[in-house]
């Protein structure tokens, strides 16, 4: 195999997510037949591993009641409460008053731009406070459906998947979607909180896009707090391997 490409067997991808799976008591029951999905799938799950493997409880969350399946939700249509997620909580001791901070770990749901409040971004996987809200609105959808996202200050970090080769002009626009929901980060790159989470993240499966594409990935993380992944499908544990967590630069 080609470690450069992009490209991965799709029954090793499902072995994977579905040996990710077990170990909270679940599967994946519903098969996709577009590789990207299973990619964006393990991008997730891989999410999951680094706050697992940085001292959090991770909890499956909204399984299927009568398969105990994880239902992933693969695109922005859908309301959140059809679908599973994760829930990651970690607990500190202040003077003997425990406080556990908790979070959620949804996949698709779209998030309120920082700079406009009707403008609305959909990250592949978000971290968020547990305040998803819903409007009817038909400027968004027709008739009177339902709207949900996530409000901008409820916002922890995100992430994307993206399976390609990586190019210099995917990793700028990425940047763009922090301007977009997280400002911050790109004018004071060194806030930190606690507990610390993963930075946004561009997870990239390919590993090509040369010298050039390697400069601009160095350059960028060190004047912005994000993450650039490249080559994931060689290299998955450089997002959550415990002994390379120093290398990956938090909030």
């Amino acid at each position: 195999m080609n470690y450069k490409s992009p490209f991965k067997d799709k029954n090793l991808l499902i072995w994977e997510i579905n040996n990710f799976l077990e170990k909270y008591g679940s599967t994946l029951i519903k098969h996709a037949s577009k590789i990207s999905t299973y990619f964006e799938i393990s991008c997730y799950n891989y999410i999951i591993k680094y706050y697992e493997n940085s001292g959090f409880t991770v909890q499956a969350k909204n399984l299927d009641k009568k398969t105990q399946s994880f239902k992933y939700k693969l695109g922005p249509l859908g309301y959140p409460h059809n679908f599973s997620y994760f829930i990651v909580s970690k607990t500190y001791h202040y003077r003997k008053n425990p406080r556990t901070f908790q979070y959620e770990i949804r996949h698709n749901i779209p998030v309120q731009s920082k700079h406009d409040s009707n403008i609305f971004i959909t990250p592949d996987i978000v971290i968020c406070q547990n305040n998803i809200v819903s409007q009817t609105d038909s400027r968004y959808y027709q008739g009177m459906r339902k709207f949900y996202f996530i409000p901008n200050e409820s916002l922890i970090s995100f992430a994307e998947a993206k399976h390609y080769n990586p190019s210099p002009e995917m990793i700028i626009n990425f940047i763009g979607i922090v301007n977009e929901l997280m400002p911050s980060l790109l004018e004071n790159p060194n806030t930190h909180s606690r507990p610390a989470h993963i930075a946004p993240s561009l997870m990239v499966s390919g590993k090509g896009g040369g010298y050039h594409t390697y400069i601009i990935k160095r350059s960028l993380q060190s004047r912005y707090s994000v993450n650039i992944f490249l080559g994931v499908f060689s290299s998955p544990a450089q997002i959550y391997s415990k002994y390379r967590r120093g290398a990956v630069i938090t909030i």
